[in-house]
């Protein structure tokens, strides 16, 4: 998977950027993810988990492998527990900033 463009005037990188939002985090997310799932970004419920959208581990690594394209945020794997919701991968990302 190859980061897509964010949409809705969001950048696609913010490499050195120190201090990305929740909201940009999600926003980014929900395109993302809905572009990778053919589905309406608005369609996505930022708090169910995202295994209702058919999300399995090895796609889960590469939606954190994005991420951390976009944002220079390094996500382990690890630390995203299997029912996470798109708002919890967001929260971990804006945690793992330092």
């Amino acid at each position: 998977m190859q980061p897509r463009e964010a949409g809705a005037g969001l950048p696609v990188t913010t490499a050195g950027n120190p201090g990305v939002s929740l909201e940009t985090v999600v926003a980014w997310l929900r395109t993302h993810l809905g572009d990778t799932l053919g589905v309406a970004p608005d369609s996505l419920d930022g708090d169910a988990p995202l295994a209702v959208y058919g999300m399995t581990s090895l796609v889960s690594a590469m939606l954190l492998a994005d991420l951390e394209d976009a944002f220079d945020i390094a996500v382990d794997p690890a630390d995203v527990p299997p029912d996470v919701s798109l708002t919890g991968v967001a929260e971990i990302a804006v945690a793992a900033q330092g």
